[in-house]
């Protein structure tokens, strides 16, 4: 039996650290990672899809990293 049911969800723990470590250097960017490896950055999406095609990366991770002025705020800092 194939199809969605027998999808079995990938090991992305590589990927997820090195957001949590490096994501900061690149930010309001999207990223194309191949386990620990930035494979490709830009602003846009589209260009860094195909950079990673370009590259030979079969099944790259890709991520759009927050902005600066796209960081989460608190009710405080709308001071309520």
């Amino acid at each position: 039996m194939s199809g969605p049911a027998n999808l079995q969800a990938e090991d992305r723990a590589e990927e997820m650290h090195w957001l949590s470590q490096e994501s900061g250097r690149y930010p309001g960017q999207c990223v194309a990672l191949q386990r620990p490896r930035l494979v490709a950055h830009r602003i846009r999406l589209s260009a860094v899809i195909a950079n990673a095609k370009a590259a030979g990366v079969a099944d790259p991770f890709f991520a759009h990293l927050p902005a600066i002025n796209d960081l989460p705020f608190s009710a405080k800092s709308l001071d309520l």
